[in-house]
C-alpha cells in the first residue's frame, strides 16, 4: 500500500449508495417544479445531526436546495418537520459531476427507531430547466427500509416512485473510533470498531461497526450508552466483551446478534477504557465519568 484512503464515515446511522444508474431531477424541468424525497428508517432511537446526499448540477444555474427531514403520511412526506431543527440549506453550486454533499442541521434531534422518515430536497421556483440531479438506483434497488417519492408542484403534493432508491446517508453526532478488534467470534472473520465521544453525553453514540473486507455493517447501537471505549475477545468463554460508558459497564456477545450486560460497575461510574486477558482472567479498567469529564477521578480495575 502507498496511500491512505477514507473508506467509511463512522457518523453514518443509515445509508444507501449502490447502483447509481438514474438521475432524479431536483428543480425546474420545462416549467415543472420538481422535488425528490427518499424515506428511511433507523434501527433504534438515535440523535441525528445531518445527512449526506449524492448530487450534481444537471442543467442551467439552479439556486439553493432546501433539505428537510419530514414525518411520514401514507407512504409520502407529510410536509411536517420531524423536528424544528430538521431543516438546512445547500448553497447553489455548479459542479456537474456527482459528489457527496454534507448537510449539517443547527442542532441534533432525536428520531425514533423503526419509524419512517423522509429526506426531502427541493428548490425555490426558478426559470425553466434550472436543476440538479440526485443519484439513484432504478435497475436493482435493494434498500428495504424505504423508497422514493416525487413532487411536480415544488413539494406540495407527492406521488410514490416504485423501483428506485436514492443515494443518501443519515448522520449522527461527530464521534471517534476508540477501539478495534479482529475476531472470528460469530463464525466469520471480521474487524469491529467501537465509536463514541470521550466527553459526549448522548446515548446511542456508542455504536459497533463491522467490516468483512467487502461490506460495512452497523451491528449494534447501544441506546443507553454514549461510547464504546474498549473491545476484547476472551478465550475462556469464546466471547467478545465491550467496555461502555459513561456510567461504566461491560457487555458480552457470542454471536454479535445478542448482547447482554456482563458487569455493571454501579459503584464505579465512568468509562471502561481497557479490557485485556491475562493469566486466564479478563481485566477491565477505567474511570473519568462523562458527568464530570474535566475533573480528576480515581480509576478502577476489576477482573473476571
Amino acid at each position: 500500500a502507498t496511500t491512505w484512503t477514507e473508506v467509511f464515515n463512522t457518523r453514518q446511522l443509515e445509508w444507501y449508495e449502490t447502483g447509481n444508474d438514474t438521475d432524479k431531477i431536483i428543480g425546474d424541468v420545462g416549467g415543472v417544479e420538481t422535488a425528490q424525497a427518499q424515506s428511511f428508517q433507523l434501527d433504534a432511537a438515535m440523535k441525528v445531526k445531518g445527512v449526506q446526499v449524492y448530487l450534481k448540477k444537471n442543467a442551467g444555474t439552479p439556486g439553493a436546495i432546501t433539505v428537510t427531514i419530514e414525518t411520514n403520511s401514507t407512504d409520502k412526506p407529510s410536509g411536517t418537520l420531524a423536528d424544528a431543527s430538521a431543516t438546512a440549506t445547500i448553497p447553489a453550486f455548479t459542479t456537474a459531476t456527482y459528489g457527496w454533499i454534507t448537510v449539517e442541521f443547527n442542532s441534533n434531534f432525536s428520531l425514533s427507531g423503526t419509524t419512517v422518515y423522509w429526506i426531502v430536497l427541493k428548490t425555490a421556483a426558478a426559470a425553466n430547466d434550472q436543476n440538479y440531479a440526485i443519484a439513484s438506483d432504478a435497475s436493482s434497488p435493494s434498500y428495504s427500509a424505504g423508497t422514493m417519492a416525487v413532487s411536480t408542484d415544488g413539494g406540495t403534493t407527492w406521488a410514490a416512485v416504485t423501483g428506485a432508491d436514492a443515494y443518501f446517508r443519515v448522520l449522527g453526532n461527530s464521534t471517534s473510533i476508540n477501539c478495534s478488534l479482529v475476531t472470528t467470534v460469530g463464525g466469520t472473520k471480521k474487524i469491529y470498531f467501537g465509536t463514541g465521544s470521550p466527553t459526549g453525553t448522548d446515548n446511542g453514540d456508542a455504536r459497533l461497526i463491522s467490516y468483512d473486507g467487502t461490506t460495512w455493517v452497523l451491528v449494534k447501537i447501544f441506546t443507553t450508552d454514549s461510547i464504546i471505549s474498549s473491545l476484547s475477545e476472551y478465550s475462556e468463554t469464546t466471547k467478545v466483551y465491550l467496555g461502555l460508558g459513561g456510567y461504566g459497564r461491560v457487555s458480552e456477545t457470542s454471536d454479535f446478534s445478542t448482547f447482554t450486560t456482563s458487569k455493571d460497575f454501579s459503584g464505579d461510574p465512568g468509562y471502561v477504557y481497557a479490557l485485556k486477558e491475562y493469566n486466564s482472567n479478563l481485566y477491565a479498567g477505567g474511570g473519568s465519568p462523562e458527568i464530570i469529564p474535566t475533573q480528576y477521578y480515581n480509576g478502577f480495575v476489576h477482573y473476571y
